[in-house]
């Protein structure tokens, strides 16, 4: 199998990487799909990363405003089970609370 450029060009495979990454599956697990997919394309970890990191797909998107994400967690809190998920927090909270105090008096 000859290595070729071919891929920086591929718009399918742009499209499926950024499905995959958006279904917010593992690397591995998108390894297992282009490995299949795009057999002519030699795949690893790395080459993934490269690829990924070529057509600017990010599993985060540092530039999503404050809004969207109070209210994406705002809504996730609304939801079933949401008074098991405000104690997480308020524990996670406290938690964090108390270590800072412990630590600030510690000379």
């Amino acid at each position: 199998m000859a290595y070729n450029f071919d891929w920086e060009n591929n718009e399918n495979l742009k499209t499926d990487l950024d499905k995959y990454v958006r279904e917010n599956l593992k690397k591995g697990e998108i390894l297992d799909f282009v490995k299949h997919d795009y057999p002519d394309y030699p795949w690893s970890m790395a080459t993934l990363s490269r690829r990924l990191g070529h057509f600017g797909i990010k599993y985060i998107n540092y530039e999503t405003p404050l809004q969207d994400v109070t209210e994406a967690v705002l809504k996730e809190l609304e939801g079933p089970g949401r008074c098991s998920r405000i104690l997480s927090l308020k524990s996670k909270a406290e938690n964090s609370a108390q270590h800072q105090s412990s630590t600030a008096f510690s000379v």
